[in-house]
C-alpha cells in the first residue's frame, strides 16, 4: 500500500503526551467514588470541594500531531491519520455518489 504523500485526514486527535484523568460523570459516579474513599480512610471532603480533581472535564483540543521525538511512533500517527483520510474519502463517494476520488490501496 503506498501511503507516503496522501492526504492526512485533520479528524485524528493525537494524545500521545497528554496524560490521563479522572473524570467522573457526576451523581452516582461521584457518590461511589466518595464512598469509596470514605472507606479507605480518606478525606472525601477534600475530592468534593476540588472540582479539577473529580468533576467532569473536558480534554483540551489536540490540534496537530505530537512530535514525541520518536520517529517510528510520528511515522504511525502519519499512517493512521492516511488511512483515515482514504475511509473518509470512501465513505463519501459511497454515500453521496461516485467522484473523483482515488482510494490508495
Amino acid at each position: 500500500m503506498r501511503w507516503r504523500g496522501m492526504r492526512e485526514s485533520r479528524n485524528v486527535e493525537d494524545r500521545r503526551g497528554a496524560g490521563s484523568r479522572l473524570a467522573v460523570g457526576g451523581g452516582l459516579g461521584t457518590l461511589v467514588l466518595v464512598i469509596i474513599i470514605w472507606l479507605l480512610g480518606g478525606d472525601p471532603q477534600a475530592l468534593l470541594q476540588n472540582p479539577g480533581a473529580g468533576g467532569a472535564e473536558t480534554s483540551p483540543a489536540v490540534t496537530g500531531p505530537a512530535d514525541t521525538g520518536n520517529p517510528a511512533e510520528d511515522e504511525q500517527a502519519k499512517f493512521v491519520s492516511v488511512v483515515q483520510a482514504d475511509t473518509e474519502d470512501v465513505w463519501t463517494a459511497v454515500r453521496f455518489g461516485p467522484a473523483s476520488v482515488r482510494p490508495c490501496f
